[in-house]
């Protein structure tokens, strides 16, 4: 289990160029990702940027 959110977009396999991540509904600056820790019940939101016109 991640620890952290950037181990979590690892585990994931995410691009992390074009995500958004959400706890409780505060999106987490990208920069703070690292230093996110996770927990048991914590409910994350991931969001994938996709392009449209």
């Amino acid at each position: 289990m991640a620890s952290d959110l950037l181990a979590l977009v690892g585990e994931l396999t995410l691009s992390n160029q074009a995500i958004a991540i959400a706890i409780s509904g505060e999106i987490i600056p990208r920069k703070q990702w690292k230093y996110t820790l996770l927990s048991d019940g914590i409910k994350v939101a991931v969001f994938q940027a996709i392009a449209g016109g």
